[in-house]
């Protein structure tokens, strides 16, 4: 183990729970398609992880716990990124969607909130919004 896997920054271990959370719930159908999984490398890729790391996570996505953010900004991002992944394979499956709440609620929304950004964020991806996008009109 390097020295900097050994202090590792709290920024990394939460975009590693993070995209751990973006696996179960491409998972959560059944079955990741290459849609989700070219989602899930890019969005690796963007939050810092190497492709060894995310290689790490999908072989062993339990070793890895998640960390709720703490802005409210970075929770609405986590939960546009949970909801593209629900949509990268174009079907939302039930199992997708329970875990999507149980998610939001664990990033600290309320049951409200959960059905309302879903709501929104899945509307504003179908019409093709940026994230920065969605962000400025939810935030």
């Amino acid at each position: 183990m390097s020295i900097s896997e050994l202090y590792e920054s709290g920024v990394h271990k939460h975009n590693k729970g993070h995209y751990r959370n973006l696996l179960m719930l491409a998972k959560a159908d059944g079955s990741i398609d290459a849609n989700e999984e070219a989602l899930l490398d890019s969005i690796g890729t963007k939050i810092g992880l190497s492709d060894e790391q995310i290689a790490e996570i999908k072989k062993n996505p339990e070793n890895y716990p998640t960390f709720p953010p703490f802005g409210k900004e970075e929770r609405i991002v986590r939960y546009i990124n949970f909801i593209e992944v629900i949509k990268a394979d174009g079907e939302l499956a039930d199992a997708e969607i329970t875990l999507l709440k149980k998610f939001g609620i664990a990033l600290g929304f309320s049951t409200e909130e959960v059905e309302k950004y879903f709501t929104e964020i899945n509307r504003l991806l179908d019409e093709k919004h940026t994230e920065d996008e969605i962000l400025s009109q939810l935030y």
